[in-house]
């Protein structure tokens, strides 16, 4: 889920649906909040709290990085299909490209600054001057990242 971004545009777009965002970190928005959204804390290596055949369409976004092959394999994709209605598409989205994707990586730096500090044991200012330091190699390296997406549809048993 993220920031919740996706959700909020969903539900503006589609006022008689309901979205339900979930993370296993607490990064939702709590100024900006729709009637038809709902953030859940949870982690879905461990199952989802919905039961089988509970949603009609089921987007994987932004998690290509944060789970192993192992774990797509073995947990995600069972779990995905699990919640899908029968008959409904089921579907991944990698990253963003470009300068969101820029924009997303400056968004998620200023929201983990406060751990990032801690562990590492260095100050505001010098965290501060490293994130300049990672953009500015961004662009001298052309750093990119691939990503990988999918779409299906679950199978109708008869």
């Amino acid at each position: 889920c993220d920031y919740g971004t996706w959700a909020l545009e969903m539900a503006s777009d589609y006022p008689n649906s309901h979205f339900i965002g979930v993370d296993v970190t607490p990064i939702f928005p709590s100024a900006v909040t729709k009637p038809n959204v709902r953030f859940l804390q949870c982690n879905v290596l461990d199952g989802l709290p919905f039961d089988s055949n509970t949603f009609d369409f089921v987007l994987v976004r932004l998690f290509g990085n944060t789970f192993t092959e192992r774990d797509w394999e073995d947990k995600i994709i069972n779990e995905i299909v699990r919640l899908t209605k029968p008959g409904g598409p089921v579907g991944s989205w990698g990253h963003r490209a470009g300068e969101l994707g820029a924009s997303y990586a400056r968004q998620l730096s200023g929201k983990v600054k406060p751990w990032v500090i801690s562990y590492l044991d260095i100050t505001e200012e010098e965290y501060n001057e490293m994130m300049i330091k990672a953009e500015q190699e961004f662009n001298i390296h052309r750093t990119y990242a691939s990503t990988h997406r999918y779409v299906g549809q679950k199978i109708i048993s008869s």
